[in-house]
């Protein structure tokens, strides 16, 4: 059986794939009321749920590894960190307290504020442009969400979206293509109202459109190496998709391979779910499963290769991994999040380089 092929296949439940000449339904009408709870809940502790101890430091009989602190960013026990990016100089940019993009030069750990958004936003994921602007996602949180295109000294922003057909958005999970496309999750639903999407907006921010739907809170977005195909984590069903692309980025419709179209890769258990992924240079997942204190890698296939884990897990420190990234043209890779200890940024060495970014073309 090809390579690509040997992951657990299966029905995707409620998922429906979007044509590029489909009209968007409408969307379910999101509950807030049900819902906004559950969200806060995720943005600020991500369930809490401790994994089991994989030791203090060094690999262990199962091929986890354990990570070593790069950084503390502040002692604020439950301090969010999302969207971990490298920009065109390769420093390090992530969001933290809700509305505040940090940056870091890596070199000398030196840590400022890029970006302050207004009060009442959620940032949460980012994407740097190749013509250096940082791409957000607020998730509006109570009402409409939007994706807000940051300068790339940090001095202004605007929006380039603010809706879809009319309805709010709830952006979380961006990625760019080789021709500046930019791939998002609109994060909705929950496990019973499956209203979340994969969209696509064009380079030119022109047209967006719907590729598939069907979701309980997608969450972390990623393209192989060669552009062919979307990883995306949907999160309360906590599970691994992976989605064919046709040339012209829409999902593919026809089932006639195995597993073609739209499949089940892989499941996950424990924790509030996948949050964040990225993809290196040869095809591996690193998929960053919040409320565990651990990113899981993973082969292209949807084999799990090992884990990588939080020093202190079995004392529950830093257990909320809401992002990972890897520095482009190395293996250092970086996770991000929260727990007793405050906020933080774990460092570990990944399998491969990072793959390429439309940021560095």
């Amino acid at each position: 059986m090809p390579r690509e092929l040997r992951a657990t296949t299966g029905r995707v439940g409620r998922l429906r794939l979007r044509g590029s000449g489909d009209r968007a339904r409408s969307a379910a009408p999101l509950a807030f009321a049900g819902t906004l709870l559950l969200l806060v809940t995720a943005l600020s502790g991500c369930g809490q749920e401790k994994a089991g101890d994989a030791g203090s430091t060094g690999a262990q009989q199962d091929g986890t590894t354990v990570a070593r602190k790069f950084l503390t960013v502040n002692d604020t026990p439950g301090a969010g960190l999302e969207g971990p990016c490298f920009d065109r100089s390769n420093r390090y940019l992530f969001v933290t307290e809700g509305n505040r993009v940090v940056r870091i030069e890596v070199a000398t750990k030196k840590v400022s504020t890029f970006y302050t958004a207004e009060k009442g936003m959620v940032l949460n994921d980012c994407a740097i442009h190749a013509d250096g602007r940082l791409f957000v996602g607020d998730l509006g949180v109570g009402g409409a969400g939007r994706i807000l295109a940051i300068a790339a000294d940090g001095s202004s922003a605007r929006p380039v979206l603010t809706s879809f057909h009319g309805k709010h958005i709830h952006p979380n999970g961006m990625e760019f293509d080789r021709d500046g496309n930019l791939y998002w999750n609109d994060f909705k639903g929950n496990a019973v109202d499956k209203s979340g999407s994969v969209m696509r907006t064009t380079a030119d921010l022109t047209s967006t459109k719907k590729i598939v739907d069907g979701l309980a809170w997608p969450n972390g977005i990623s393209l192989t190496p060669d552009g062919t195909r979307l990883w995306v984590s949907e999160m309360l069903e906590n599970r691994l998709l992976q989605i064919d692309l046709t040339p012209d980025g829409t999902a593919v419709q026809t089932l006639g391979a195995i597993g073609g179209g739209v499949r089940v890769v892989t499941r996950f258990s424990g924790g509030l779910g996948p949050d964040s992924l990225k993809v290196d240079a040869d095809g591996n997942v690193y998929q960053a499963l919040c409320g565990t204190g651990r990113v899981r890698i993973i082969d292209s296939a949807g084999n799990r290769v090992k884990d990588v884990v939080v020093p202190g897990l079995r004392e529950g420190r830093a257990l909320d991994r809401q992002g990972v990234v890897i520095m482009p043209g190395t293996r250092r890779a970086f996770m991000v999040g929260s727990g007793t200890d405050g906020a933080t940024v774990q460092e570990f060495k990944a399998l491969d380089t990072d793959r390429w970014r439309f940021s560095h073309l």
